[in-house]
């Protein structure tokens, strides 16, 4: 199956989004120190969201190759992006993995 029809098939682009969303949700709740940090002087309602980057990974672990999608949203404010938002597709669409990092 070629990549934009894994893309479409699990809907990774509205997906990624929503996970997103979810994410920083919990992240306010369980970490609100850091996420003050974050997003200190910045109107929240004026950052935007844009998908930098939607990869089919191949990770060689000793004897087993693990295969994945990986969607990327760049976090951006006054056209500086300042965070990015990565979240890990299994092939079946199941969500493995995400995190957030400062850039």
């Amino acid at each position: 199956m070629e990549l934009d029809e894994l893309i479409i098939k699990h809907n990774i682009k509205k997906r990624s989004f929503k996970c997103y969303e979810e994410y920083m949700k919990n992240y306010k709740l369980e970490d609100p120190n850091d996420y003050e940090d974050l997003f200190l002087s910045k109107n929240i309602n004026e950052v935007e969201l844009r998908i930098h980057s939607i990869a089919y990974v191949i990770n060689c672990y000793f004897d087993k190759d693990i295969r994945y999608l990986a969607s990327t949203i760049r976090l951006i404010y006054d056209d500086i992006e300042f965070a990015e938002y990565k979240v890990f597709f299994n092939l079946h669409g199941e969500i493995e993995d995400d995190y957030l990092i400062e850039i």
